[in-house]
């Protein structure tokens, strides 16, 4: 699990596993177990390696966390390397600019940018993964109206169906720089499953 901090999103996940790696830069997050699996927790290298032997994890789980640093390139590349034959990967992230990131942007730190699918895809099978399906969500109205009424729009699975099919329907919209409005109505997410 990569940039999992405490694994609040890996619960969710609710994983029937034994073991969790967590490479997390924040000693804060640290602790020996994940929603009650043993966990080992381990500093990211800055040059994006990671210490796992090459074909030694069944599973790498990266939610919204690749955005966040510079060398995707070489960080997805090790997902590769580490992942055993017949191995799976879930990523989740965003797939656009999130605003002019040469200006402070609210929320988000100085250089954080989505990274847009194709590129995504084919950081993904440069790896030597095969890319098993894509799937859009988060498309926006939805999350922040329910958040508005006071609900957690992805806890909710009417709202999880819903968001769905509007992805699906505005993903033909899909763009990195999002200027106008009307090019604001597409997923912001993609949710790759790909595997060795």
């Amino acid at each position: 699990a990569v940039g999992c901090a405490e694994g609040d999103d890996l619960a969710a996940l609710e994983l029937d596993i034994g073991r969790i790696i967590a490479i997390e830069p924040a000693e804060q997050c640290w602790s020996n177990a994940v929603a009650g699996i043993p966990a080992e927790f381990r500093k990211p290298a800055l040059d994006g390696r990671i210490d796992q032997p090459d074909a030694s994890v069944d599973l790498v789980i990266v939610l919204n966390a690749l955005h966040h640093i510079a060398n995707v390139e070489s960080v997805v590349a090790e997902f590769g390397r580490i992942l055993r034959p017949g191995g799976k990967m879930l990523l989740r992230e965003p797939t656009y600019s999130m605003g002019d990131f040469r200006q402070p942007r609210q929320g988000m730190t100085r250089y954080e940018r989505g990274i847009p699918v194709k590129l995504m895809r084919r950081l993904i099978l440069c790896a030597g993964l095969n890319v098993d399906r894509i799937v859009y969500r988060n498309t926006p109205g939805l999350p922040e109206l329910a958040g508005k009424l006071g609900i957690i729009a992805f806890n909710n699975p009417h709202l999880v169906r819903m968001d769905r099919i509007v992805s699906s329907v505005s993903r033909f919209n899909d763009r990195y720089w999002r200027a106008r409005l009307w090019q604001k109505l597409a997923p912001r997410w993609a949710v790759y499953l790909a595997s060795k």
